[in-house]
């Protein structure tokens, strides 16, 4: 699974890995990144969608207060009590596993053309997911992803944006869990072809 600039990192696995990577589930992503080349014939990404993103919570005084990092995280669901719980767990997780601390690079990613070309190798079950009001990448997007991919399905999200909403996660599991079963049903088939019976003598 590769949620926005993790798209890549999914889809290059995928095509590296056949054997191995049985279903993938491309999330509001591109198949370029944010810079599209003339040759890609597509829209440019929307130049106000970083901005949206850095706008849409606000990021605590003191860098070094986990409490005001994680109020910040759970700002955007309007002091509910349980996505406030998610983010402290999540924010304790992440800072202790020294994960978060490293997302840093994704303004470089951002920044150089993502490899289009391997979407084409992907062998395995694809599910390509975008939200209707993407506010960084445009729906065009996710169809040239579909396309690139070759059977892959598109689900469009409703009423979201470059984001994983709460409202929007049953219809986003379910769709990558009836990927996965494609691609479990897939795997069986395969190797039922391998199969080698013996010959008798």
């Amino acid at each position: 699974m590769g949620i926005s600039f993790g798209g890549p990192l999914a889809w290059v696995t995928a095509s590296r890995l056949p054997k191995i990577v049985k279903s993938l589930a491309l999330i509001i992503t591109s198949p370029v990144g944010a810079r599209p080349n003339p040759a890609d014939k597509l829209p440019p990404a929307h130049p106000e969608g970083g901005l949206v993103l850095r706008e849409a919570f606000k990021l605590p005084d003191d860098k070094e207060d986990d409490d005001a990092w994680i109020k910040s995280a759970a700002a955007h669901g309007a002091g509910k009590g349980r996505i406030e719980a998610e983010s402290d767990t999540t924010y304790r997780r992440e800072k202790k596993s020294g994960t978060m601390w490293t997302r840093g690079n994704h303004g470089d990613a951002a920044c150089v053309r993502w490899p289009r070309e391997t979407l084409k190798r992907v062998e395995c079950p694809t599910v390509v997911i975008h939200a209707a009001k993407d506010q960084v990448f445009p729906l065009e997007y996710a169809k040239a992803l579909r396309d690139d991919v070759g059977d892959a399905t598109l689900v469009v999200v409703e009423n979201c944006g470059h984001e994983l909403p709460h409202r929007a996660r049953g219809t986003i599991v379910d769709a990558i869990l009836a990927n996965v079963k494609k691609g479990e049903q897939a795997s069986d088939v395969a190797k039922r072809d391998e199969l080698v019976l013996p010959s008798r003598l």
